[in-house]
């Protein structure tokens, strides 16, 4: 079992001589990490009170109540259970902040995936409570984060919801995450991978953080040691996952995809790869895709804008094709050949995270770039089947 603690973390920033009046890190209160760790939700959570107000699917409660339900007898805790509808909305988010005053809880629980955690996240902004996350796949980092995406009563995107504070506690119960589609594991890399070479840009331009601070030391630290985890242990990871079993190499890239590549983003921020993931989300035939995957292309598109080493592009290509990650734009929906979608995207990108960059960019070098990433991870796709 992993446990980190955020008091640690901000002793060693103190002990390398941080100017915390000019750099931020923010991280969750406790990290959490071990196989079966759903069963002991109550035994983290009851510090903030007995009753805890559980928001998750039908889907995740009928697969995991009894799990959950050992929490009742061996902690001595209670939980409310609330189904989410689906979508992360204002609306939803003061329906349940409802239901956590009426039933006088304690702390909120947040079990699924992204809109169950952001309306989770939301409902304890709402009622002032404490915060328990809890993942049940590690498809990309935002459990660790302080912001929720919420959506309109027609599901379209409304507005990013900013929190005080990081979730009080990331549970992760890696037993839980081996059973989620191998698919959500690899997105969850390719999300990963990202964030060493838009934490590098960011750093570069001298960029606040999602914090409104400088990046520190750690962060930069950490979104390398994220890079450099999933590289050694992903492909392992992967097969893991696909066996639905729980390893060691599962287990680190757990830890990297959840925690390492969350506070690192969050410490010091998105560029290019993100910024084609934006793009990518207005284009209908791309909506199919996860977060992780369409990030995973827009690091190539970035690295080639960059123009970084044939050999660390050809490293990734190499990773992508073994966890079945996108090289190329028909790996995401989309023809090379449609110059006028092309240009969209890349209008969109530059008005996205793309400028982060420390070098001007402008959307005829995005275009060119996406050109040039789609050439070179076709011409690698061919050349491993030869």
């Amino acid at each position: 079992m992993i446990i980190y603690n955020k008091l640690t973390i901000i002793n060693l920033l103190f002990k390398e001589g941080v100017n915390s009046m000019s750099v931020l890190f923010s991280s969750p209160g406790k990290y959490i990490q071990g196989s079966g760790e759903l069963s002991n939700l109550g035994k983290y959570t009851k510090e903030y009170g007995k009753k805890m107000l559980l928001i998750t699917d039908q889907f995740l409660l009928d697969k995991f109540k009894s799990n959950l339900d050992v929490n009742i007898e061996v902690h001595d805790v209670e939980i409310e259970y609330v189904i989410s509808s689906g979508e992360c909305t204002y609306k939803e988010i003061e329906r349940i902040a409802d239901l956590a005053k009426s039933t006088a809880s304690n702390i909120i629980v947040g079990v699924g995936g992204g809109k169950v955690l952001d309306t989770s996240k939301g409902v304890a902004t709402k009622t002032g409570l404490p915060l328990a996350i809890v993942p049940t796949s590690a498809a990309q980092d935002a459990p660790c984060s302080r912001l929720s995406v919420v959506y309109n009563e027609n599901h379209e995107l409304d507005s990013f919801m900013t929190h005080r504070e990081n979730p009080n506690l990331v549970i992760v119960d890696s037993k839980v995450i081996s059973e989620a589609p191998a698919r959500m594991l690899a997105a969850g890399m390719g999300d990963g991978i990202s964030t060493k070479f838009e934490s590098r840009a960011c750093i570069a331009s001298d960029l606040e953080n999602y914090g409104g601070g400088k990046a520190t030391k750690i962060a930069e630290t950490l979104a390398q040691l994220c890079y450099d985890i999933i590289m050694k242990n992903g492909k392992a990871a992967y097969k893991a996952v696909q066996n639905q079993v729980v390893t060691k190499a599962l287990e680190v890239v757990i830890e990297a995809n959840i925690y390492l590549s969350g506070v690192g983003a969050e410490g010091t921020g998105d560029a290019g790869a993100h910024g084609l993931h934006d793009a990518l989300t207005l284009i209908p035939e791309c909506r199919k895709y996860m977060h992780g995957e369409l990030v995973s292309f827009g690091t190539l598109v970035q690295l080639v804008l960059e123009n970084e080493s044939e050999e660390q592009i050809k490293e990734i290509l190499e990773f992508n094709c073994a966890v079945d990650l996108p090289v190329c734009l028909s790996d995401i929906g989309l023809d090379k050949t449609d110059a006028e979608t092309l240009d969209k995207i890349a209008q969109a990108a530059l008005e996205a995270s793309f400028p982060n960059l420390p070098f001007e960019v402008t959307k005829e070098s995005i275009h060119a770039a996406i050109v040039i990433a789609d050439a070179v991870g076709e011409e690698f796709k061919k050349s491993i089947k030869q």
